[in-house]
């Protein structure tokens, strides 16, 4: 579905918990949220950026510096594995 997005040579889909791991790791990368402007108001990632699919294509270059990039883009199922458990 975003082989060729933004024109990138290379697209990767990952996990969940590889994005976590990621941000566990500090590593630099653009983490887009894809979703409704209201379920990113109801619950988001913290530094992600949202931006809905319908615009994200013509958007993007607003926030990549460089084609080379690493841009991480993410759906509810992925933002609900990378939340913490709630206490009882």
């Amino acid at each position: 579905m975003f082989n060729g997005l933004f024109g990138a040579k290379k697209t990767q889909v990952i996990s969940g918990q590889e994005v976590k791991a990621m941000l566990d790791a500090k590593e630099k990368f653009l983490l887009f949220d894809v979703r409704t402007p209201e379920e990113y108001a109801g619950g988001h990632i913290e530094h992600s950026i949202s931006l809905p699919l319908q615009v994200i294509t013509a958007s993007v270059g607003k926030y990549a510096r460089s084609k080379d990039a690493k841009i991480a883009l993410y759906i509810a199922r992925a933002a609900h594995a990378l939340q913490e458990p709630q206490a009882p």
